[in-house]
């Protein structure tokens, strides 16, 4: 039998199933006489059995990078049919090289670029069965794994260097429950930006990494999300756990390196900190548009100037003046709102004067 390391999914958030154990990407997923693929429990029989040939060795690498990935999205908070979204795009991408050149993590990209190529032909065939929606999506969710495996900006994601178009889908109409349902998601998604505001202060923007942020879900019961830099996914972050006196020289070297962004800074410029400044002020802005309803373009183009709050009823009108248009620019707001504002204004304030 050929030892690999443990390749299963690790969280408290996950009972222990097959389809956690990413040893089913190293070899070629079986199929029944109906077509059909077997079902994950007599796959791993068959592995422990040996009745699955050599495995893909030359994967391992890339399956165990994987593997970081999908841990830190669970320690982050992700859901677990995120998670589970991730292993089905995983395994259709996996099944694609079975009988193609390996697919390594040194190759990974233009690996990628070959598979969506495949998918981009076959959408665009007659009679198709793969709908180029589904096209788009499978090699959207590829992206985003890779490309952060691979520590790829999302300015030059791997999707945009596709022909997969994004497709937009018309608008339905919706029932009375389904419109209940949005109006309760809504709500939820309203708790969850006020929740990532509130929890993203000055203090722990400077203060050691990560940090946690409580967040409130749709049972009233409250949740931890937390926050950290790459260095949260390094492969040595066990190192963290051992004693320095039973580490080698290299090994407190690399816990050196991944301390340092962890420590309390005094300025974030030089750090990757920013990413919490940018995450908070994303928040905030998707709160200002519920808030006033304006539209994304009239938002962005607010500039940080002094505000005119008027009374008016139960909301405030607030003026500002805007040059292009030599007026000035008026909307309103709950009452209620004009804290989170005013706070929304100092806070950016303290990281750009």
């Amino acid at each position: 039998m050929v030892l690999t390391p443990d390749l299963r999914i690790q969280s408290e958030r996950l009972r222990t199933k097959a389809r956690y154990d990413l040893r089913r990407f190293l070899y070629q997923r079986p199929y029944s006489k109906n077509g059909k693929a077997l079902d994950a429990r007599w796959f791993f029989r068959k592995i422990d059995a040996e009745e699955m040939g050599p495995p893909k060795l030359e994967r391992l690498e890339l399956i165990l990078a994987i593997k970081e990935f999908l841990e830190t999205k669970l320690e982050s908070g992700g859901s677990i049919s995120t998670i589970e979204g991730y292993l089905a795009t995983l395994q259709l991408f996996f099944d694609f090289f079975n009988n193609k050149e390996g697919v390594t993590l040194k190759n990974l990209e233009v690996s990628y670029l070959e598979y969506c190529e495949g998918l981009f032909i076959r959408s665009n065939q007659a009679n198709s069965t793969l709908k180029k929606s589904s096209a788009y999506g499978y090699a959207a969710k590829l992206s985003a794994i890779f490309g952060e495996i691979l520590e790829i900006p999302v300015s030059i994601e791997l999707i945009n260097r596709t022909r997969l178009p994004y497709v937009h889908t018309a608008n339905k109409a919706v029932s009375r429950k389904a419109d209940k349902q949005n109006l309760e998601d809504t709500t939820q998604m309203g708790c969850f930006l006020v929740d990532l505001v509130s929890g993203i202060t000055i203090k722990k923007i400077y203060g050691e990494l990560p940090f946690k942020i409580p967040i409130r879900n749709n049972a009233n019961q409250t949740n931890e999300v937390t926050l950290s830099l790459n260095s949260f996914r390094s492969k040595k972050i066990n190192l963290l756990t051992v004693s320095r006196e039973s580490l080698t020289s290299r090994e407190r070297d690399a816990v050196k390196k991944i301390m340092e962004p962890r420590l309390e800074v005094d300025s974030i410029e030089g750090t990757k900190r920013h990413y919490f400044v940018s995450l908070r002020i994303q928040a905030e802005f998707l709160i200002f548009i519920a808030q006033t309803g304006m539209n994304v373009s009239q938002a962005r183009a607010l500039k940080r100037i002094n505000f005119k709050y008027k009374p008016l009823g139960e909301n405030w009108e607030i003026k500002t003046f805007k040059h292009r248009r030599a007026g000035e620019v008026s909307f309103k707001i709950y009452k209620s709102y004009k804290p989170f504002i005013e706070e929304h204004l100092k806070f950016i304030e303290s990281f750009f004067s």
